[in-house]
Order: structure tokens, then sequence, then C-alpha cells
């Protein structure tokens, strides 16, 4: 009798624990976002573009020299006068960088332009929508250059910077541990101590 009673006990364990991996969710699997260099760009232009990113976002980014992988999200950059600005079709989008040259701007004017794009890039490759803050760099659906140039902000405002994490999560991409551009929370000042006073004699 023990030894049915220990067999059973044996036998409703070991199914239990298969039932509990069934039920259990699956790991998420981590894929990556990478920055290729495609026609006329160069890599130096897919290393600093995933340098923005990782200086502006939490996600993980890295330039890759090559094709993707499998289950990468990728933004490509183009340099061609005569195609569009970007184009997506995840999980994939271009950028034109030669449409961010339009009216010859200045080197830091150009460098605000492409972080700009870069940023709206990552947005519509995640399907995120256009932002009513005028400060965000999301704001307005298909703004022109002209518009981009009068935003005051190059970056996310910080709803759409939590939009977008949690965008990046939900499709299993690897995350930043510690985000080194973000800003980082304030301590707190330490409390001035008043010096004592003079005693008098």
């Amino acid at each position: 009798m023990k030894k049915t009673i220990a067999v059973s006990l044996c036998c409703l364990s070991v199914l239990s624990a298969s039932a509990a991996e069934e039920l259990a969710p699956a790991a998420a699997p981590v894929g990556r976002l990478v920055v290729v260099a495609g026609p006329g760009a160069s890599s130096a232009a897919a290393e600093s573009a995933a340098a923005f990113l990782s200086e502006n976002t939490s996600v993980a980014v890295a330039a890759l020299e090559g094709e993707p992988a499998a289950g990468d999200w990728v933004i490509e950059l183009v340099d061609d006068p005569d195609a569009p600005l970007g184009e997506v079709v995840p999980p994939r989008t271009t950028l034109n960088l030669a449409r961010l040259r339009f009216g010859d701007p200045d080197d830091a004017k150009l460098a605000r332009r492409t972080g700009q794009a870069l940023c709206r890039s990552l947005a519509s490759l995640f399907g995120e929508e256009p932002c009513v803050i005028p400060l965000c760099v999301l704001w307005r659906d298909k703004p022109s250059l002209h518009d981009l140039d009068d935003v005051p902000s190059g970056n996310y405002c910080p709803p759409c910077r939590t939009r977008m994490e949690a965008a990046a999560r939900a499709r299993g991409l690897e995350m930043q541990s510690d985000p080194c551009g973000l800003p980082a929370a304030e301590e707190p000042a330490p409390e001035a101590v008043p010096e004592p006073a003079a005693e008098k004699i």
C-alpha cells in the first residue's frame, strides 16, 4: 500500500511539474535594434546614428556591418537625393540622409535634423502616433524640415519616452541596463548645517 501511494505521489508531482511548465509563460526573445549603412551611406554614419540613439533612448542599439539577422529591428541609412526621406515596413525602416541636407544647412543644423529624424524613424518603426506636445520631436504627423528646425526640442517628451520604452520591450528588444544619456534621478541636496554661534567671552 505504501509503495502504491509513493508511486502515485511521484506521478502526481511529475504531472504537476509538466503542467506548470506548460502554463508558465515562455521567456520573451531578446531581439536587437541595429543601424545599418545602406546604398550611399557610410559605416561611420551608421555608428554615429547608433551612438545617438543609445544616448537618447533606453533601447540597446548597435551599428551593424553586413546583413541583419532574422528577428532584428533595422534602421537602414541611405544617401540618395532621388529617394524619399524614409519608408517604414516593420521590422525595417529607412532614413535618407540626402533629404536632410536640403537648403544647405550648417553642420549644427544638419546634426540636429539627423537626430530628430532618427527619433522619428524609431517611433515610426514601432508604430507610435504623433505627439500633441509642441516641444516633442514627434509633434505633427508629417513635418517639413522647416517644422523640425522650428521645434525647440530635438528629443522625445517624457510621456513619449515612456511609450517608446514600452514599445521596445513589447517587441522583445534588448534594453540598456544603465542608459548613459538619459537624465539621472536628481538626488536631494544635502541639508546645510548651521555653523555654531561664536561664544561671547
